[in-house]
């Protein structure tokens, strides 16, 4: 629960198109105030949309990192549902384009941005890269962290929280477009130059939902995001060492037409989202197979015979004999068949049986199909 502002002072944020209020020790009001001096909104007496839980962790070195961490919960709680949100930092170009690098904690954005944002990109955020389903991108210009290591002072290894005034990061504009996604790949020891290369769009996808927050809330979202990777040309991988030498790189690509390619490796559209109505029993051993529930589904892949299936929040990738299979199941299909459908498809072979049960099973385990039994009428 908030801690009561009676005797506290405060902070109002204004993100994602809505108003965040955090209650904090009045010493600690103008360093936060600059530290997030971008994000403030205006002082008001009516309530804010949303009340931000106020770190009790920290301590003294720590505290400007817990509020990080709290701000950007409730920030992401806020685009829930709304909002595209990935782990990465975007800048901005004096255009508005922004170019979005997609990363894991810890493995280049924070650097990246910092060095970019100091040398002619605007500052859009070092974590939190939020668009609308229409590539209008939503700026979080948070506090930056730094690793610091044990201090003589007897202080421990921590995050240090930096503003980005203080580092001297420039400003992005008003209207920001999303423009470019590219996944870093940063590797100590890399000796050649720095290349940036295509990334097939079932690979995209998946490294894309695999950095992200509250996708799966999204309607349609493998369909939605398809799209926006057609509207910024694809996805992209940067493997480099240092940020200096791969920032040329990446200024040629922003510069560079975007326009959507469904061809070869780009390829895709919406699969079929019908689902069974009936269901048996289910049975590890049984005779019928349907699909699992999913949220979405697309085709992609050369010549459309690769499919994503989102189970869960992890996008399931299907290829080979498994897209005959997963199309067929439906409706839920004996799996004895499975053998004539797959043959028809592909020509005869003498292992067809034992691939194909190699196929089910794999695709049992990997939650997309489900067995059981064909018990009673469908409904």
């Amino acid at each position: 629960m908030p801690i009561p502002l009676s005797g506290r002072a405060h902070l109002r944020f204004g993100l994602f198109g809505q108003t965040l209020r955090l209650a904090c020790e009045p010493g600690d009001l103008p360093m936060l105030r600059e530290q997030w001096r971008r994000l403030l909104a205006p002082e008001r007496d009516e309530p804010a949309d949303r009340e931000v839980d106020e770190p009790r962790e920290g301590g003294t070195t720590g505290y400007p990192y817990a509020v990080q961490m709290r701000v950007t919960l409730a920030a992401i709680a806020v685009g829930t549902g709304r909002l595209f949100m990935w782990h990465a930092a975007g800048l901005s170009d004096p255009q508005g384009r922004v170019l979005g690098l997609v990363a894991a904690s810890g493995t280049g954005k924070t650097t990246a941005a910092v060095y970019l944002a100091t040398h002619g990109w605007g500052y859009v955020t070092d974590e939190t890269l939020a668009c609308d389903l229409d590539g209008r991108v939503r700026p979080y210009p948070k506090p930056l962290a730094f690793r610091r290591p044990p201090g003589d002072d007897g202080a421990l290894e921590h995050k240090a929280s930096v503003g980005p005034d203080e580092l001297g990061l420039g400003h992005p504009g008003d209207e920001l477009t999303l423009h470019r996604m590219v996944l870093l790949d940063r590797r100590q020891g890399w000796s050649e130059a720095p290349t940036l290369t295509r990334v097939p769009l079932p690979e995209a996808v998946r490294a894309l939902v695999g950095q992200s927050s509250g996708f799966v809330a999204l309607d349609a979202p493998l369909q939605r995001l398809c799209t926006v990777l057609d509207q910024v040309g694809g996805g992209w991988r940067l493997t480099y060492a240092e940020i200096v030498d791969a920032a040329p790189a990446l200024r040629y690509l922003m510069a560079s037409p975007t326009a959507p390619d469904r061809t070869g490796g780009q390829a895709w559209r919406a699969e079929s989202p019908d689902q069974p109505d009936w269901r048996g029993p289910v049975d590890p051993q049984g005779e019928i197979v349907w699909r699992a529930p999913y949220a979405d589904a697309v085709a992609c892949g050369n010549d459309l015979t690769e499919i994503l299936v989102l189970v869960g929040s992890v996008p399931a990738h299907v290829r080979g004999i498994g897209t005959d299979i997963w199309r067929a199941a439906g409706d839920g299909v004996a799996e004895a068949d499975l053998v004539g459908l797959v043959e028809a498809a592909h020509g005869p072979h003498p292992e067809a049986a034992a691939m194909v049960r190699a196929a089910v099973d794999a695709l049992v385990q990997a939650s997309v199909l489900v067995r059981g039994h064909r018990r009673g009428e469908r409904r």
